[in-house]
C-alpha cells in the first residue's frame, strides 16, 4: 500500500513503480508524508496518469485530448 511505501522498510532507492518514463522510488513515495517537501517526479508522474485517464475517454471526455503543461498547473 502506499503507506507502507512511505512509513515501512526499505531502501530509498528501491524502484517501486515504473512508468511514463520515470522510475518512481520510494524516495518519492516518502514526499508525499506530512510535512515532507514534495518532489516534481511525483507531481509529472500525477499530471500523466491524468493526462492518459482523459486521453483514454475518462471523466466524461468521450476521448478528447488532454494537454497539460506547466502554464495550465499553476
Amino acid at each position: 500500500s502506499a503507506r507502507a511505501a512511505i512509513r515501512g522498510p526499505g531502501r530509498d532507492d528501491e524502484v517501486l513503480v515504473t512508468g511514463h518514463k520515470v522510475e518512481f522510488t520510494r524516495r518519492y513515495m516518502r514526499t508525499l508524508a506530512d510535512g515532507a517537501w514534495l518532489n516534481d517526479e511525483v507531481v509529472n508522474m500525477w499530471a500523466a496518469i491524468v493526462k492518459d485517464f482523459f486521453d483514454a475517454g475518462g471523466g466524461g471526455g468521450a476521448g478528447q485530448p488532454c494537454h497539460l503543461s506547466p502554464q495550465r498547473l499553476r
